[in-house]
Formats: C-alpha cells, sequence, structure tokens
C-alpha cells in the first residue's frame, strides 16, 4: 500500500531499544517516517527514537488519537486512502518545543505576554517583560564594553528579587535609564525567538523506510 519498507516496534514502551538494535540498517534510507501511536507514550516514543537519527531524515506521522490511534485502526475501518493521505503529508519531525508553522506563530504573537524577574532598567523590561522562564538571554558586546559589569548587576538584582544571596561581590548599581518610560501601546508584543529547521538535500539513492508500533 505505501510502497516502503514498514517496520514494528514491541511496543511504545521499547521502541527506543527495538530501533536501537536496528538503527544502522534504518540508518541506510533518506527518509524514516515515525507512525506510533497517537496518545502520549506514542509521543513520547516519537520524541526518543527521533533523537538516535539526523533529524533532517526523520518525518512524523500523527494520528489523531482516540478511535484512530494508530495505523491498524484505519485499516480495520476500511480507510485505506485516509491512512495512505496521513503518509504522504507527514512532516519533517519537529520536537514539542518548537514552533515552525504559521498558525505557531500567530498563537504566539497573540498570546498575553507573561511578566518574569524583572530587569533594573525600565526600558528593557518595557521590551522583554523581564527574565522569563524557558527562555535564554545573551549578552553580547565589544570588548571593554561593560558586559561583565552589567552581569554582575543582574546577580546581585534577581538575588535580591528572589530573597536569595547575591553574587559575592556584586553590588547592585542604580538603574541606568533616568529618561521617563512611555506606556506600552496595547498591541505590542515582545520579540519571540523560534527556530526552523533549514530543508537539507536529500540524496535519491535509497527508498524510505516507516517505522509504526
Amino acid at each position: 500500500m505505501l510502497r516502503t519498507p514498514v517496520v514494528s516496534v514491541k511496543s511504545a514502551a521499547t521502541a527506543v531499544s527495538d530501533v536501537g538494535m536496528e538503527r544502522s540498517w534504518l540508518n541506510e534510507y533518506e527518509r524514516i517516517y515515525l507512525a506510533f501511536d497517537g496518545d502520549e507514550a506514542g509521543r513520547r516514543a516519537t520524541q526518543a527514537v527521533a533523537k538516535l537519527f539526523d533529524p533532517n531524515k526523520i518525518y512524523d506521522i500523527r494520528f489523531t488519537g482516540r478511535d484512530r490511534k494508530d495505523a491498524n485502526d484505519y485499516l480495520r475501518n476500511g480507510e485505506r486512502e485516509e491512512l495512505v493521505q496521513l503518509w504522504t503529508n507527514a512532516r519533517r519531525y519537529v520536537p514539542e518545543q518548537i514552533i515552525s508553522t504559521f498558525p505557531e506563530f500567530e498563537k504566539v504573537l497573540n498570546e498575553t505576554p507573561k511578566n518574569g524577574i524583572s530587569y533594573p532598567w525600565p526600558t528593557l523590561n518595557y521590551m522583554t517583560y523581564g527574565i522569563r522562564t524557558g527562555e535564554s538571554v545573551l549578552i553580547t558586546a565589544q570588548e571593554g564594553v561593560g558586559k561583565t559589569e552589567v552581569a554582575r548587576v543582574l546577580a546581585a538584582w534577581t538575588g535580591g528579587e528572589r530573597n536569595t544571596p547575591a553574587v559575592a561581590g556584586c553590588v547592585p548599581f542604580p538603574v541606568m535609564s533616568s529618561s521617563p518610560v512611555p506606556p506600552a501601546p496595547a498591541a505590542y508584543r515582545p520579540p519571540t525567538v523560534v527556530a526552523s529547521g533549514q530543508p537539507a538535500a536529500i540524496a535519491r539513492t535509497s527508498p524510505d523506510a516507516t517505522v509504526l508500533v
């Protein structure tokens, strides 16, 4: 039906060990389609097995769950064409934490911003909503312009705000911006950093493989 080799694992719980034993053989294929169950265990198995291979060759077949949680459910209900369509439309695997589609971008941009731990500089709070969990802050500049001092200020400032000891030798500096900060416009949103894998050249010398439960 799919015109491609299809292999199965014993269960979602053993997916990593089962695929690991055949990794060398599976890795010879130019594309590997993961078709695990559409439940929580299946999603965990997909994330774990995807880490065994080059992410550029992993494709994710997502079943709807409920009464159509795996390929067998589609076949038992006479929905061969729907199953083939799912396989044909499978997208390259992207970890759950990374957004890469326009609907996902729109959802993030329309979410109500959450404030984190404040910076000692009002303008920076206005622009970024503070130091928020799940985000990385990169301080970069030319040599000798004060990156270390800024880091020390932040260490002392966040230590005081969290009621925890500040880094030894760090003394809170006064706020460096004395200019008034205008109220934020209603539509303002801080910059959101997202990542998306770049398409890679795919060799045409071997067929695809599908791994399912």
